[in-house]
């Protein structure tokens, strides 16, 4: 899983940074985290290689709109949660297809919520299945049939 967190705030950034750290070590999901502080730098150097971006909305050089328009040019189904400290800025989210946003100061239950709504839009997207052993996500390929017995998982063949 790859997240992308853009903000000039260096606080905000680092706040988010450590909710994503928490929030993988409780689930225990592997996450690479890229921080940027300058939105212009992340827009330029985006590859359509992210999961899940977390983009402030105003910051200097080009602010968060400007950057998401961008990032569909290359990355349409991408989920976006815009961070911001004004709540007229989220009806602007709409223009980029935005999944959600958060509104700072942000709280680790709030954000937890969207980081979750966001990684099931991933799940989903990818047409991938995912198996849940307690909280432990399992991704796998399509099989023929499945079946859950117990704890455990048996994958049956087309037939047996």
């Amino acid at each position: 899983m790859k997240i992308a967190v853009v903000d000039d705030d260096d606080q905000c950034r680092k706040q988010v940074t450590e909710y994503l750290h928490t929030y993988a070590q409780d689930t225990k999901q592997v996450m690479e985290v890229e921080a940027y502080s300058l939105g212009i730098n992340f827009a330029s150097e985006y590859r359509a290689d992210c999961d899940v971006i977390f983009l402030d909305v105003e910051m200097p050089r080009m602010d968060g709109i400007s950057v998401a328009k961008k990032i569909r040019e290359v990355d349409q189904n991408v989920p976006i949660i815009f961070l911001t400290s004004y709540s007229q800025y989220a009806i602007n989210g709409y223009e980029v297809n935005a999944l959600d946003y958060v509104m700072k100061p942000l709280t680790y239950f709030v954000f937890e919520m969207k980081l979750k709504k966001a990684l099931k839009f991933v799940q989903h997207r990818g047409g991938e299945d995912v198996v849940y052993l307690g909280e432990i996500q399992l991704p796998i390929s399509r099989p023929k049939r499945k079946e859950f017995m117990d704890r455990y998982i048996h994958f049956l063949s087309e037939g047996g």
